[in-house]
């Protein structure tokens, strides 16, 4: 998240003329970051003042005319906190993360085993992600006088008839958002969007729509197998977040 904010920021201080969804990106990410008491005491002044990118660029601005002399002040702020050793009290998602075990597969060669713990981090935050969302949709709903676009629910209709016939599934929670994936609680909350627009930074729909698809898409690689590596768990990270720090959940 901090690699990220500080690209964002040189971005501004360099170009002045920031995309709208960056904006929206450096404000959230910002929030998260202040929202950590230990993080929010190692951030630099420029970040504690500057609440929006149109903001970081006029802090630049008096910082310096030159471009290269904003983009090395951004750099030289943040050097301590990337480089420094940050201890958090870590969350059960990170005590997940952090036992999963792949001593038995010790065979592998070294660089297959890497990509499947990488893996299988990936998987976790999807897991948290995905059912987080689900839960969010109920507790704002309370299932009740919700949208189903009609696809969806041939979508659900399906996956119920494969559970009743057969029976070594495991029987899924007590609502229909339990058989959705990624992209059809997606279409569930932008069915709904006047119920849920209040909750997302700028009551965005665009926002959230690209947001769930780009967890699809890693979501995807998984389930195919494929390999996925620390840029994708990144964004993971980054994504998890900053969706924990929006959702309703009790």
């Amino acid at each position: 998240m901090i690699e990220r904010l500080k690209t964002l920021a040189i971005s501004a201080a360099r170009e002045g003329n920031t995309d709208v969804n960056d904006d929206k990106e450096y404000v959230a990410i910002r929030r998260v970051l202040m929202a950590e008491p230990e993080l929010r005491n190692r951030l630099p002044k420029f970040l504690l003042i500057a609440s929006n990118l149109r903001e970081v660029r006029q802090e630049m601005q008096e910082i310096s005319p030159k471009w290269k002399d904003r983009e090395r002040f951004i750099r030289e702020e943040l050097s301590p906190l990337l480089n420094g050793v940050i201890s958090l009290q870590r969350d059960p998602f990170t005590e997940v993360v952090a036992t999963t075990d792949l001593s038995n597969l010790a065979t592998l060669p070294q660089d297959i085993q890497q990509k499947g713990k990488e893996g299988a981090d990936c998987f976790v935050y999807l897991f948290c992600i995905e059912n987080s969302i689900r839960e969010f949709i109920l507790q704002v709903t309370g299932d009740t006088g919700i949208k189903v676009p009609k696809p969806v629910q041939v979508k659900i209709n399906t996956r119920k008839l494969s559970e009743a016939t057969r029976k070594y599934l495991p029987v899924r929670g007590n609502s229909d958002v339990y058989y959705c994936d990624f992209i059809e609680l997606a279409d569930i909350v932008k069915a709904n969007w006047d119920v849920f627009a209040q909750y997302f930074p700028s009551k965005n729909e665009h926002w959230f729509t690209s947001m769930m698809g780009e967890l699809y898409a890693v979501r995807l690689l998984i389930g195919h197998n494929s390999a996925v590596g620390n840029i994708e768990l990144q964004q993971l990270d980054v994504f998890y977040r900053i969706l924990m720090t929006y959702l309703k959940l009790d």
